[in-house]
């Protein structure tokens, strides 16, 4: 019984030394005047929009001292609003570990196309996946399709990507974006002023008259079918133009 009481008493003095040392450790990192800061940036080799300089940039700019607070004082909430409200930044979570470390997670906004604007001050922008149009980045250039033409005015219109006819645009360039084959072989889009689209291509010389966005994924149905059938029977040369308004209709001239 005696031996039992010394080994259970051991056990005890044992976890709460452990529990002691994890306290203390916590104690000490939470009181520490600096703060270590570990930045996560998601998607960095697709995207390269913002880098760990531009998120401690951000919190620099709103006044948000990491060097002669204690870390157990720092408002997270404060600082993820702050990431949060940079254009390029989809989302931003920002929490501390046990050494005291704060964590911040980036999330980039996704850009789908990039906009060419002609006799405009502004050289046109991004269209994001969440419908979000996005300035040009001076620190990075996304390998995204081109849209030009009168069309594209209207995306920088206030709610456009709130429309039904913006929010099938937004649906077709993700589907066109995560297909890997159409996101390398469509690389241009044009759209006038009733909202008709014609379709360029990286591989051939075909124009392809798109029409009107609704029904995308019937159209694109049958411009694989063209690729699969047509092409390799008549070659990439024997047409310039791939008209696919009509219903059940493939249209070559």
């Amino acid at each position: 019984m005696f031996l039992f009481k010394v080994k259970f008493g051991v056990k005890v003095f044992f976890v709460a030394s452990i529990l002691a040392a994890i306290f203390a450790i916590i104690y000490f990192y939470r009181n520490s005047k600096t703060a270590n800061i570990i930045v996560k940036i998601d998607n960095a080799q697709e995207n390269n929009f913002i880098g760990e300089a531009e998120v401690l940039a951000l919190l620099s700019e709103e006044h948000i001292d990491l060097q002669n607070v204690k870390v157990d004082e720092l408002n997270l909430k404060n600082m993820e609003n702050a990431i949060k409200n940079y254009q390029f930044v989809a989302d931003c979570q920002v929490s501390r570990d046990l050494k005291g470390n704060i964590i911040v997670k980036v999330k980039q906004q996704l850009p789908l196309a990039r906009v060419f604007r002609q006799n405009t001050t502004t050289r046109g922008g991004y269209i994001a996946e969440n419908g979000l149009v996005l300035p040009l980045s001076k620190r990075y250039t996304a390998r995204v399709l081109l849209m030009t033409g009168a069309g594209t005015e209207k995306f920088f219109e206030n709610d456009y990507f709130n429309l039904p006819e913006g929010k099938d645009l937004i649906k077709m360039l993700r589907f066109i974006h995560e297909q890997e084959f159409w996101k390398a072989q469509i690389v241009q889009i044009d759209i006038d002023q009733q909202q008709n689209l014609t379709l360029f291509t990286q591989i051939g010389n075909q124009e392809i008259l798109f029409g009107k966005i609704d029904d995308f994924l019937g159209k694109f149905q049958k411009l694989q079918t063209f690729y699969k059938k047509i092409i390799p029977a008549k070659g990439w040369n024997t047409y310039k133009k791939i008209n696919l308004k009509f219903e059940n209709q493939i249209i070559c001239d």
